[in-house]
């Protein structure tokens, strides 16, 4: 049974990869130091361990699984919070990433597999959908973050044989999502709507988004173990604005909402965004099963359940 380490594994998208690892019969240790996920998503077949990627215990914590495989998914999130606090960003997505990565090439891991980010590297890129062979444009530290810890990959590889791959993601929607994140557009709308609450959409609401289902995302990741080197998207292709997003929202709720229309982001801000992921399907056999509107029904239905 290959072991496989999960860093940022009680978080949203981690906590589903866990489960679809334990499906597989994978032996799973998760890495988290819960400032943003639960330990109540960490599936119980699953070793949790408490840490923070910057700790200097973390190479020493990850020689003693030595795990087959590491998905490094443990990171800060926020674009906002980046331009805020650039140096705090740096010390968790890089110096934290490269931690990481030192204790894997001491392990001799079998492949790293990189969570990075699509539309926060991309930018307001002039090719939608964007492919991989789009140049890098990044708006924020976040994005520049991840961009780097993209090249430190290929350096590791190259000088000391590191197997990996990059995921290069959508916005990422779905159950267990937490709705006081910024990046969390659905899941603060549909908090909103079960309280009745009057949505509020930055700017005109004509800006768009790829948005990906996280089961879709996780079953990605499960691909990504088995095939591919290299960068990938992982989203649908299309684009969707925020006022059709509200529209099909109120749809599944059973009513128009009612929206407030606030200041526009600044300019890292991207107006227009969609993935390519034809390389995934062709490379790594996957492609989306959910549409959006199936994909938001099911998030519905899942906050609606567990609403306080």
């Amino acid at each position: 049974m290959d072991k496989v380490i999960v860093t940022g594994g009680a978080g949203f998208i981690g906590s589903h990869l866990v489960d679809k690892l334990i499906a597989e019969n994978f032996d799973v240790s998760v890495i988290d130091n819960l400032t943003t996920g639960k330990k109540e998503n960490v599936n119980r077949r699953a070793r949790f361990f408490k840490a923070d990627i910057r700790a200097k215990t973390i190479p020493r914590l990850i020689n003693k699984i030595k795990p087959q495989y590491i998905f490094h998914l443990a990171a800060q999130a926020s674009v906002p919070v980046s331009l805020a606090k650039p140096l705090f960003d740096a010390e968790v997505n890089v110096l934290g990433s490269i931690n990481v990565l030192e204790a894997a090439k001491a392990t001799r891991i079998k492949k790293f597999i990189f969570v990075s980010t699509g539309g926060a590297i991309y930018g307001d890129a002039s090719l939608i959908p964007t492919p991989e062979t789009e140049p890098a444009k990044p708006l924020s530290p976040y994005g520049e973050a991840k961009l780097t810890i993209e090249r430190y990959l290929e350096f590791y590889q190259e000088r000391f044989g590191l197997p990996y791959i990059v995921l290069r993601l959508a916005n990422v929607y779905g159950p267990r999502q937490d709705a006081s994140w910024e990046s969390g557009v659905i899941s603060i709308f549909i908090r909103q709507l079960l309280e009745k609450k009057i949505l509020s959409v930055h700017g005109d609401g004509k800006q768009t988004r790829d948005f990906v289902y996280v089961d879709d995302l996780a079953a990605a990741l499960l691909l990504a173990l088995k095939h591919g080197r290299g960068i990938y998207n992982i989203g649908t292709g299309i684009e969707t604005s925020v006022i059709d997003l509200v529209r099909i929202l109120g749809n599944i709720a059973g009513y128009p909402p009612k929206v407030q229309y606030t200041k526009a982001r600044g300019m890292e801000d991207v107006r227009f965004s969609a993935l390519s992921a034809s390389l995934a399907k062709r490379e790594l056999g996957w492609q989306p099963k959910f549409s959006l509107a199936q994909g938001l029904a099911e998030t519905y239905k899942w906050f609606e359940e567990t609403k306080s």
